[in-house]
């Protein structure tokens, strides 16, 4: 069966061969969650593309322009989303960060969630 476009991490079905996202809101959690976590500089020919969460981990977060980052590579890359929440918190023992966005993409889906958890113990 065919659909919008690679399930990542990419896996292979005997029956399927490559497994897809099947509904739209699928892809977009698969291709926000790709932005936020991919490090500007490495997405071939688009240097400017992504947050780099991970890029974030052990700094001052009060000082840190990661709320502003997201929004804007939502609105440059995603302009389809709009963004009715969105929290971050911190865990400065660890050094771990924690995003809950909720999102809806503009007349077709609504209330929808992507919640990532960045801990670098788990890192390597």
């Amino acid at each position: 069966m065919y659909g919008i476009a690679p399930k990542l991490p990419l896996t292979v079905s005997h029956s399927e061969g490559i497994i897809s996202t099947k509904e739209l809101k699928e892809n977009v959690q698969q291709n926000l969650k790709n932005l936020i976590l991919t490090s500007p500089g490495e997405r071939v020919m688009d240097i400017e593309f992504g947050v780099g969460l991970r890029n974030y981990l052990f700094l001052n977060f009060e000082e840190s322009n990661l709320e502003y980052k997201i929004s804007e590579q939502i609105d440059r890359y995603m302009s389809y989303i709009e963004v009715t929440e969105l929290n971050i918190t911190e865990d400065p023992e660890h050094g771990a960060l924690s995003i809950h966005l909720a999102y809806s993409i503009s007349d077709v889906v609504s209330d929808q969630t992507l919640s990532l958890t960045i801990d670098p113990k788990l890192m390597s």
